[in-house]
């Protein structure tokens, strides 16, 4: 099962803690999830990698690969330039028993700014994971791929999730059971879809759809935005016109992903999270299109609150253009027990995105009235 929020404080700061590092803060808890911050130096690196296992170090690798190294501080931020990999050490480190592990997600206002970030564990050659049992530091690679960033020092880029060996996705059946007892996928008004034919459940994992009948049906980034996006800033700093091109609703309900350009778009269903459960996001089965959906894929238990919050997909197409249509499915998600129903449920610590109208990154001033289309009149 998947630790809640009561457990990560004492995984922390219990007796025999898991998860060291200093200074770490109460909010760093979420209800499933704990952010993990980066550390005091940062190395840019010619290619993003893997350990192999071997007796080099993660150190050893990205010493061998750095073009130039810089100290990161928590009084200015620091430049990380489009199209360039970037490695930091993150503040915590693990101390894990045999039976647990730790599982990665970008935060969501990491994702929805197309910053690529990926966590590595010493000797272990897979990302967004460790290997049960670790004892050792955790590095993130860091890519930004629309937009040059701002980042500081314990800024969190990266949420954790802890898992034990018995940890296991709910059945089909789980699944709807659940969504009778609590609702999970409701229509655009916020009323409950019924379980009978309007929810979508296979092979263990709730199928959502795509909308692009809004009036706004999303945004796609612009190209060679000379303005740096400080993801350390307080909400509602930046103009979404200087990062953002909008997207209107097309006669025909189609739209074509150009290759290689990042979107957000949004779910036709609205999604919450029951108590009991947390979500993830799933990567898009290849059968379905040539696009990857999602960066930030872990949802904590009660997100979407009690009528549900529309999910944003961040959305590249794959080599070619691609058109996407109205209805079709885009995306899947999967759930978890927690051991016990969190503390504090999403929404109740002050989280970022507890509107159910889809919305831009918390960054962004109007991040929920830019997906409407009288928002959009009075800019022009």
């Amino acid at each position: 099962m998947v630790m809640p929020r009561q457990m990560l404080i004492d995984a922390v700061r219990g007796r025999a803690p898991i998860i060291r590092g200093e200074h770490i803060r109460d909010d760093q808890f979420q209800p499933a999830t704990m952010d993990m911050r980066l550390g005091p130096t940062i190395h840019a690196v010619s290619t993003s990698f893997l350990p192999p296992g071997s007796h080099d170090s993660i150190l050893d690798l990205v010493k061998r690969l750095s073009h130039y190294n810089f100290e990161l501080s928590q009084d200015k931020t620091h430049h990380l330039d489009v199209n360039k990999i970037y490695m930091v050490p993150l503040m915590e480190h693990c101390e894990f028993p045999e039976n647990t592990r730790m599982f990665f997600s970008p935060k969501s206002s990491v994702g929805r700014n197309d910053v690529h970030v990926r966590v590595v564990a010493e000797g272990y050659p897979y990302y967004d994971r460790t290997p049960f049992g670790y004892k050792g530091p955790l590095w993130v690679q860091i890519a930004p791929q629309s937009f040059h960033v701002g980042v500081r020092a314990e800024l969190a880029l990266v949420q954790g999730r802890i898992k034990t060996r018995d940890s296991h996705r709910l059945t089909t059946d789980e699944i709807y059971h659940m969504h009778e007892k609590y609702g999970i996928a409701y229509d655009s008004s916020g009323k409950v879809l019924s379980p009978n034919g309007q929810v979508k459940v296979h092979e263990g994992t709730m199928h959502f759809h795509i909308d692009l009948e809004r009036d706004v049906v999303g945004f796609k980034a612009k190209r060679n935005v000379g303005k740096q996006l400080d993801l350390s800033a307080e909400p509602n700093t930046y103009d979404p016109k200087e990062f953002w091109e909008p997207l209107y609703r097309q006669p025909d309900g189609c739209l074509v992903l150009d290759s290689g350009e990042f979107y957000l778009l949004a779910t036709q269903e609205r999604v919450s999270i029951p108590p009991e459960c947390c979500g993830e996001l799933l990567p898009v089965d290849p059968s379905l299109g040539e696009f990857r959906v999602h960066y930030a894929g872990f949802f904590d238990n009660g997100f979407g609150g009690k009528n549900g919050t529309h999910g944003v997909l961040e959305v590249r197409s794959s080599g070619r253009p691609f058109m996407m249509q109205h209805g079709k499915p885009v995306c899947s998600m999967a759930f978890e027990r927690t051991f016990e129903i969190p503390d504090q449920l999403y929404g109740a610590g002050g989280s970022s995105y507890t509107e159910p109208h889809p919305s831009l990154s918390k960054h962004f001033l109007h991040r929920y009235d830019s997906w409407t289309l009288k928002h959009q009149a009075s800019r022009f």
